[in-house]
């Protein structure tokens, strides 16, 4: 039983990891983004998902790092095509909970 549970459990993170939309679309996964907007050189615990081969800098151990955002944004496109019904469209989003955790663990080489 609980070989099932892991098994589906580790399913499930891979096809969040499939259907990710690439690095173009995945830059906001990380609190410390919003702080230095580029972590393509992470040697941070959030490497895991932005630069890899960058956990190898950290010291040997469990490495453990979870953060929250709160994200609203409001566009508004406007449009000049003439086959559509509607000349503007407003897209809202609210997100108060946005949580990211990271776990890396270290040990020698």
């Amino acid at each position: 039983m609980k070989k099932t549970i892991v098994l589906m459990f580790f399913v499930f993170c891979l096809f969040s990891l499939v259907f990710a939309g690439g690095i173009v679309t995945n830059t906001n996964q990380s609190a410390a983004f919003m702080r230095t907007l580029n972590r393509n050189a992470s040697t941070d615990v959030d490497a895991a998902y932005f630069n890899p081969a960058g956990l190898t800098k950290l010291s040997d151990g469990l490495h453990f790092d979870i953060s929250n955002q709160s994200i609203w944004q409001k566009k508004t496109v406007n449009n000049n095509t003439a086959t559509l019904n509607k000349d503007e469209f407003v897209g809202d989003v609210a997100a108060l909970v946005f949580p990211t955790a990271y776990v890396a663990y270290k040990m020698e080489n």
